[in-house]
């Protein structure tokens, strides 16, 4: 909408709140597109990661947040800690403490638990399956997930793909429909 004149406040709060994955503008819409790929069977998908006992010790498991720490970690070792801030943009060196929640992407994670919607539907998200819902629909780093799983690189965002699985089971077990 901006593009076309619009500039409206909630147009202008949205570009301040949500950074899409980039898209070329100058090109067809076949060339911006990349294809989605689909097993028909399931034994062709490549297997989920699935946590060890070591894990839960290493990453502090919680009821409340589940491996949030492993899939923090995994995002900053990836390089896209600025994913993590509000504050920063794509090439940004952050500098920001997650432990801020003027700045934390958290703070996002965290409203978006107490949204009516998810507590329409019995909160069933843990904050690693919110954060990893929040990273998927508005950050850099979604990008780089699904580049890496079509070049059949599973290990570099294992717990990304694992909490995203984990959200996406629970939302779908707890939707009715229209």
């Amino acid at each position: 909408r901006m593009e076309n004149g619009g500039n409206r406040l909630d147009d202008r709060c949205h570009l301040k709140l949500f950074r899409h994955p980039p898209r070329a503008r100058n090109l067809e819409l076949s060339q911006n597109m990349r294809a989605f790929v689909m097993n028909t069977v399931r034994q062709d998908n490549h297997d989920l990661y699935e946590p060890t006992y070591e894990d839960y010790k290493k990453y502090e498991y919680t009821e409340q947040d589940g491996f949030l720490n492993a899939l923090v970690e995994e995002v900053v070792i990836n390089g896209f800690n600025n994913d993590l801030c509000l504050l920063c943009g794509k090439n940004d060196l952050c500098q920001h403490s997650l432990n801020l929640k003027w700045s934390s992407i958290l703070s996002v994670v965290d409203r978006n638990m107490k949204h009516p919607r998810h507590q329409k539907v019995g909160s069933p998200l843990r904050r690693d399956e919110m954060l990893a819902l929040v990273l998927y629909t508005g950050c850099d780093c979604n990008e780089d997930l699904c580049r890496s799983q079509r070049d059949g690189d599973y290990e570099k965002w294992k717990w990304f793909d694992r909490c995203l699985w984990d959200a996406i089971h629970q939302l779908s077990s707890r939707e009715k429909g229209a």
